[in-house]
C-alpha cells in the first residue's frame, strides 16, 4: 500500500511592523511637532484677511472721530477758581456763567467766545478785574478763572456807603456784601458823584491811605476819621484823642509822611502842647501847625 503524503505547508512569514518613523507621535521634532496628519490645514484667503483688515480701520477710525467730536463739546457748567470770595460765592459766579457757556456759539470749542463770556461776567460783577477761560483738550468741562481786587474801605458819600476796592473803583452799596463791616472807613466831602463799577479813587490813592493805616496802627496811634476834603488830592486824617487833624498830600511819598506825622505826634504828646487847628506835612522836610 502506498502511504498518501500530505503535501508541505510552508509555514507564513512573519509579519513585520511597520516603520515606527511613519507614526505620528506628540513628542516628536520638526514638523510632526506642530501638525497633526490627522487635522487638515486651513489657511485664511487674501480676501478675508483685507476684509478683517478694512473692517478695523474702519472702527479705530470711528473711534477716532467719536472722540474728537466728544472733546470738542463744551459742558456749559463751569469749574470755577476765584481768588477771593469777600463779594460773592464760587457758586454765584458759576451759576451766572452758566446762562453764558449755554448759548449755542459757546457749545463747542470751534465757536466758543471766551471774550464775550468774559465782558458779560465782568458787568454782572463790578468786583471782576480779569477773568479767563481754559478749555482742556479732551475734557468737556473748561474752567473759568477769576481774579477779584479785594476790598480796600468804605466810602461815606452823599448819605450813602459804597465798598471801594485795591483799584479804588467803587463795587456797590455796603448793604450788598455783610463782610464790609470790617473795613476802614472814608469820608468823601468832595462833592464827587459816586456810581458803582467807576474808580473813586487811583490805584497809587488806594496804597497811600493803606501805607498810613498800617503805620499808625504799628506805632500805637488809633485814628477816629479819614476825610477827603473838597482840595484836590488831600487827605485829612483825625489821630484819636488829638485835637487836631493832620493833612496830607496823596500822591507823595506815604512813607515820608506818615513818618513825620508820628515823629510830630510823639513831639507834641512828650512837651504836653498840642497843635489847636491841624498838623501839615504835605512838604518833604517840613512839618506845619497852628
Amino acid at each position: 500500500m502506498e502511504k498518501k503524503q500530505r503535501p508541505l505547508q510552508r509555514s507564513a512569514a512573519p509579519r513585520r511592523r511597520p516603520p515606527t518613523s511613519n507614526y505620528y507621535r506628540s513628542g516628536a521634532t520638526g514638523a510632526a511637532s506642530t501638525q497633526s496628519p490627522f487635522r487638515a490645514k486651513i489657511k485664511a484667503s487674501p480676501r478675508v484677511k483685507k476684509l478683517l483688515s478694512r473692517t478695523i480701520d474702519i472702527i479705530m477710525g470711528a473711534v477716532l472721530v467719536i472722540g474728537l467730536v466728544y472733546s470738542l463739546i463744551i459742558n456749559p457748567t463751569p469749574k470755577v477758581e476765584v481768588n477771593n470770595t469777600f463779594y460773592h460765592s464760587a457758586d454765584n459766579y458759576r451759576d451766572s456763567a452758566k446762562a453764558y457757556f449755554g448759548a449755542f456759539k459757546n457749545r463747542n470749542k470751534i465757536s466758543f467766545d471766551e471774550q464775550g463770556v468774559v465782558n458779560s461776567l465782568m458787568l454782572d460783577f463790578q468786583e471782576v478785574d480779569s477773568a479767563s477761560v481754559e478749555l482742556p483738550l479732551f475734557s468737556q468741562r473748561p474752567v473759568l478763572h477769576i481774579k477779584i481786587a479785594g476790598p480796600a474801605f468804605v466810602l461815606q458819600s452823599r448819605e450813602h456807603s459804597y465798598v471801594v476796592d485795591a483799584n479804588g473803583k467803587a463795587i456797590g452799596l455796603t448793604s450788598n456784601y455783610n463782610k464790609s463791616a470790617g473795613l476802614p472807613t472814608i469820608i468823601d466831602q468832595s462833592g464827587y458823584l459816586v456810581v458803582a463799577g467807576k474808580a473813586v479813587l487811583s490805584s497809587s490813592d488806594i496804597a497811600f491811605i493803606k501805607s498810613l493805616i498800617t503805620q499808625a496802627s504799628k506805632a500805637g496811634v488809633k485814628l477816629d476819621s479819614l476825610v477827603l476834603p473838597a482840595t484836590p488830592e488831600e487827605l485829612d486824617v483825625k489821630p484819636a484823642g488829638r485835637p487836631y487833624i493832620v493833612k496830607f498830600f496823596m500822591p507823595g511819598d506815604a512813607a515820608l509822611q506818615t513818618g513825620q506825622f508820628l515823629a510830630a505826634v510823639h513831639q507834641f504828646d512828650s512837651s504836653g502842647s498840642q497843635p489847636t487847628q491841624y498838623l501839615d506835612v504835605r512838604v518833604a522836610g517840613k512839618i506845619f501847625y497852628k
